[in-house]
C-alpha cells in the first residue's frame, strides 16, 4: 500500500510502485485528491494509472479525504519545513492503522526514503513508530536516481524544470504517460 501525490507522477513514483509490486500479492496505490498542486487531482490520478497500467497487482484509487488530506494530515500541505520536527501526523496514521488497513487486509505500508521534505521526513519516521503496534510493517525504498538527477529524481525537481520551460530535461525525469499529460499544461 502506497500514498502519492505524484505531482506529477516521475520515475521516482515509478520505481517505488514497482518495487512495491514486486513484493506483494496486490498493491494499493492510494492518489492524492486534495486540490492545490501544480497538476490537477485528475490528471495526477490519471497519470499514476497510465504509468502503472503494466502492473497487474497494482491497483491505484483517489484518496478522497481519508489518507494524506488537509483533514488528516495539513501540515503536509502547508510544508512548514522549519518546523517538522512539530508535524502532528497520527490522526492520519491512526485512522490508516485502525480503519484502513485492516478494511483492506494490509500489512505493509510502502514509502520511499526521503532526502529532501522535512515534513514527509518526518511522517515516515512517526509511521515507523506507531505502525508496528497495529502488526503493519513500514518498508522504505531507496530513492531512483538518474543523470539528470543523481541524488534523487523529484517531483518538485520536475516542477522546476517544467517552469524553466527545460521540457528535454523533464522528459529524461518522467515516463511518456506523464510527460504526454505535462505537455498539455504547456501549451
Amino acid at each position: 500500500r502506497s500514498v502519492c501525490n505524484c505531482d506529477p507522477f516521475t520515475l521516482g513514483h515509478r520505481h517505488l510502485i514497482e518495487y512495491a509490486s514486486q513484493h506483494c500479492d496486490y498493491l494499493y496505490v492510494f492518489a492524492v485528491a486534495e486540490a492545490g498542486s501544480e497538476f490537477t487531482p485528475e490528471d495526477r490520478l490519471e497519470m499514476i494509472k497510465q504509468g502503472t497500467a503494466d502492473l497487474e497487482n497494482c491497483h491505484v484509487y483517489s484518496n478522497e479525504l481519508y489518507l494524506v488530506s488537509r483533514a488528516t494530515f495539513p501540515a503536509y500541505f502547508i510544508r512548514d519545513e522549519e518546523h517538522a520536527d512539530e508535524v502532528r501526523s497520527d490522526l492520519d496514521i491512526t485512522l490508516f492503522a485502525e480503519r484502513i488497513a485492516p478494511a483492506l487486509n494490509i500489512t505493509v505500508r510502502f514509502v520511499g526514503d526521503e532526502p529532501f521534505s522535512p515534513v514527509t521526513k518526518a511522517y515516515n519516521n512517526r509511521m515507523k513508530e506507531l505502525l508496528p503496534a497495529h502488526g503493519i510493517e513500514l518498508v522504505e525504498i531507496p530513492r531512483f536516481a538518474t543523470e539528470v538527477d543523481p541524488e534523487a529524481v523529484s517531483a518538485s525537481r520536475v516542477r522546476k524544470l517544467f517552469k524553466d520551460g527545460n521540457m528535454e530535461a523533464v522528459k529524461a525525469l518522467v515516463p511518456e504517460t506523464t510527460y504526454n499529460v505535462i505537455k498539455k499544461y504547456a501549451e
